[in-house]
């Protein structure tokens, strides 16, 4: 534990020559093929369930053909139900509980004052992936649609791809992939025009953050044709639901009726649709630049969306599989083709695993541990997988091991499901199975008490100004996080 303690680093010279011989002594056990770039689609908010290649209903040719042509974990899990912390994981390789937390009370003048919410920061010292990459030559890139991930500290050395005024030539090659639909948004459109205009000379990065399917669920016109609202009409008109936010969708639940909720969930499934829709664009930018064999594709979410399964809509504040199992789907240089991976995988893992597969080295110290031996048709012994960082006043934390998933409330509650034979999380079996729960507990007690040690080990954050805390509740705000 003191070695971790002692790691944390300055940004030195030191670190970035390390770095550099790292990068090098990898390209050489490669032989003489070139570093792969690498493209990173997060998806906000997208259940695995309902893709297509995860037996779902919605229409997605395109993150279908990237299973096709890649390897599908079947189930992997974000380590919590919603972005804030669940993108610290996925760029650290820690858990977001073994970083320092605050409340955040956002807008503080409203009467009564609305709960806190905990937000987690990553010190500035730490050397994270992205900067890593940097520091082995990558041009390391993001387009964001969600601000809360740069919230957490945990995307450094990522730089933001800036809108800028295309040329006519270079206007006319991003339609060309893009279409010519008004709604594209602008960090697509970076994105695409990025793509087309790549460096040649060194490997890129390019973290690319979508929204959507995150509520409001509101696709273009094209994508909603297909829904039939049914009889008798809606008490509302349809472009209610589709304008109903995070927040206000949780405050109307439960006066939605059965024909009412159908008809929200068909709309998330198009918005799944229209995702699909821009992934397809991706895909095109790299195949008209000859990238695509080169270009190793990461695709995945931050959390999943829940529908009334177990009373929830929206998202944050349980740890049922329909918030917190996400697509990941692996396709590029190295990956075998058609693969499907049954071992239960964490977000926690992510970072390393991209960090073997480019072959550079993060920090000795993260807590995830690389999982590019799948890949390689290597046993890989499942581990333990911690889940944290929901709203604490609903649900605590919890654990899934060997087949088993069990759920701590904040008052201490044990739930326990079989997840093999109840998918749906139905039968709960804790008091059935009392001493197995109680294991799995003390499991959890344990793995919370390593996070505390390692959060109390790094620096305290810096206290948020004003002017930037009204900021950060207008993005809440925005998002349906606070009224």
């Amino acid at each position: 534990m003191m070695k971790y303690f002692t790691a944390f680093r300055t940004k030195c010279f030191s670190a970035l020559l390390a770095a550099a011989l790292i990068f090098a002594a990898g390209a050489c056990s490669r032989g003489s093929a070139p570093p792969p770039n690498l493209l990173i689609i997060v998806s906000d908010a997208l259940r695995a369930d309902v893709i297509g290649c995860y037996g779902g209903e919605a229409r997605t040719p395109n993150i279908d053909r990237l299973a096709a042509g890649g390897t599908r974990f079947e189930h992997c899990y974000a380590t919590a139900p919603w972005t804030w912390p669940s993108a610290v994981s996925m760029f650290t390789g820690n858990y977001p509980t073994a970083y320092r937390a605050t409340d955040e009370v956002l807008f503080p003048h409203k009467r009564p004052a609305p709960p806190p919410v905990t937000v987690f920061y990553v010190p500035g010292e730490e050397q994270l992936f992205g900067e890593r990459l940097r520091s082995a030559g990558y041009d390391v890139r993001m387009a964001m649609q969600n601000p809360l991930p740069g919230r957490s500290n945990s995307l450094q050395g990522f730089e933001p791809l800036e809108p800028s005024v295309l040329t006519p030539e270079r206007r006319e090659a991003v339609q060309l992939v893009a279409g010519r639909d008004r709604r594209q948004s602008q960090p697509l459109l970076a994105m695409l025009d990025y793509l087309l205009n790549a460096p040649d000379h060194r490997p890129f990065c390019l973290l690319g953050w979508v929204l959507d399917p995150h509520g409001e669920y509101d696709p273009p016109a094209r994508f909603k044709r297909g829904i039939d609202p049914g009889e008798p009409p809606l008490p509302h008109p349809l472009s209610y639901y589709a304008k109903l936010n995070s927040r206000q969708l949780k405050n109307v639940s439960g006066e939605l009726s059965v024909a009412e909720r159908a008809y929200i969930r068909a709309l998330y499934l198009a918005e799944v649709a229209y995702v699909d829709q821009r992934v397809g664009r991706i895909i095109a930018a790299l195949e008209h630049r000859a990238l695509l064999e080169s270009t190793l594709i990461v695709f995945t979410s931050d959390h999943g969306e829940a529908f009334w399964e177990h009373g929830h809509s929206s998202h944050g504040n349980t740890y049922f599989e329909e918030m917190v199992r996400v697509p990941l789907i692996f396709s590029g240089p190295g990956i075998p083709a058609g693969g499907t991976i049954d071992t239960p995988a964490s977000h926690l893992d992510l970072a390393p695993t991209m960090a073997e597969l480019i072959g550079i080295e993060l920090d000795a110290d993260v807590q995830g541990a690389s999982y590019a031996g799948f890949f390689q048709g290597k046993a890989v012994a499942p581990g333990p997988i911690g889940l944290a960082g929901a709203h604490p006043q609903l649900q605590a934390d919890a654990l899934v091991e060997e087949g088993y998933k069990l759920i701590r409330g904040a008052g201490g509650a044990l739930s326990l499901y079989r997840l093999d034979d109840d998918p749906g999380e139905r039968a709960d079996l804790a008091v059935e199975m009392p001493e197995l729960a109680e294991r799995m507990a003390r499991r959890l007690d344990a793995m919370q008490a390593v996070n505390r040690l390692l959060s109390e080990g790094r620096p305290v954050p810096e206290a948020v100004d004003p002017y930037d805390r009204d900021v950060l509740a207008e993005q809440m705000k925005a998002l349906g996080y606070v009224e």
